[in-house]
């Protein structure tokens, strides 16, 4: 509900707090509770070493609690020692204690790691339908059950259905996996979001071809070449993909970036960021849009920019 939604930043109360207060804050709490928590715990058992500014970390968010009369907070299991901590930095400043909420961290788009913007294996809520939905068709058969329980609102008898249907053979993984999709789109997007991301998806990866509608991105036109992870960053800017650096590399590092002149049957996988790139308009007339020589690579307006399986960008003079 946005009318009782109410954002906050941090700077509202740490911008201006001095060392007074932090010494105050600090004498909240002692050395040996905050040596509680697992992970400090194990690393003074294993003689590796935790730094002061780790220990100041659970106080530090205690602190926002404060700030923000905070009567729920809520986090994934790995922050159930900060979440109570908050409650002793409250009742240490006179405050009423929060409550507090937790839930299982659920795996990334890889199956092993915490879905993070860090590490590149999330799916944003303001990613774009196809995105999403293309997403949610590339994780692993072993999470869909456990994504359709944490990351939907499948009602849990369906799910229960599915879960049985994959352990028996009696449904295909990938089925369940599009059920999943259409249902994450749809939280996000609309229901007629859903049906034309999960339309264009078939498209793509049943037909071997590339959706009829295909984002442009209007960038520079110049003389000078420039690295190819720079070009392929601004082409993605330019529709909005806002994926780390580190995401685009390893994207790179899998042969999942491609220059396209559908016309002329040019596919050119690039493997190395550092390929050189010209974006020229020039000598572009009639000819291929995609020119691999020894100095780099040509692209002309109208070439088409793949990066995976799901996303295209038809790259336009700006």
């Amino acid at each position: 509900d946005r009318e009782r939604t109410e954002v906050r930043f941090q700077g509202e109360w740490f911008d201006g707090i001095g060392l007074a207060e932090i010494l105050r804050l600090c004498a909240g709490r002692t050395v040996q509770q905050l040596m509680q928590r697992a992970d400090f715990s194990e690393r003074m058992a294993a003689e590796r070493p935790i730094g002061v500014h780790e220990l100041l970390y659970p106080l530090l968010q205690g602190y926002d609690s404060v700030a923000v009369d905070a009567d729920l907070e809520i986090g994934g299991t790995d922050q159930l020692f900060n979440l109570l901590a908050a409650r002793d930095v409250q009742r240490w400043y006179g405050k009423p204690v929060q409550d507090v909420a937790t839930f299982p961290i659920l795996e990334g788009t890889d199956g092993v790691r915490k879905m993070s913007k860090s590490y590149g294996n999330y799916i944003g809520v303001a990613d774009p339908q196809e995105a999403q939905y293309g997403k949610a068709m590339s994780i692993p058969d072993t999470l869909i059950v456990r994504w359709l329980t944490l990351a939907t609102d499948v009602p849990a008898a369906e799910v229960e259905e599915i879960a049985r249907g994959l352990a028996a053979e009696e449904v295909n993984p990938r089925d369940a996996k599009a059920r999943l999709a259409r249902a994450i789109v749809t939280q996000f997007h609309g229901a007629a979001a859903a049906e034309a991301a999960e339309a264009a998806f078939r498209r793509v990866h049943g037909g071997g071809g590339m959706p009829d509608d295909v984002p442009e991105a209007a960038l520079p036109t110049g003389a000078e070449a420039r690295d190819a992870v720079g070009f392929v960053a601004d082409a993605l800017r330019g529709v909005g993909d806002g994926r780390s650096g580190s995401e685009l590399r390893r994207n790179f590092s899998q042969g999942g970036v491609t220059l396209n002149d559908p016309d002329a049957g040019v596919r050119l996988v690039l493997t190395d960021p550092r390929t050189p790139v010209r974006f020229t308009a020039n000598g572009s007339a009639g000819g291929p849009r995609v020119v691999a020589g020894e100095g780099g690579v040509t692209v002309h307006p109208g070439a088409i920019v793949q990066i995976g399986k799901r996303l295209f960008i038809r790259c336009v003079a700006g």
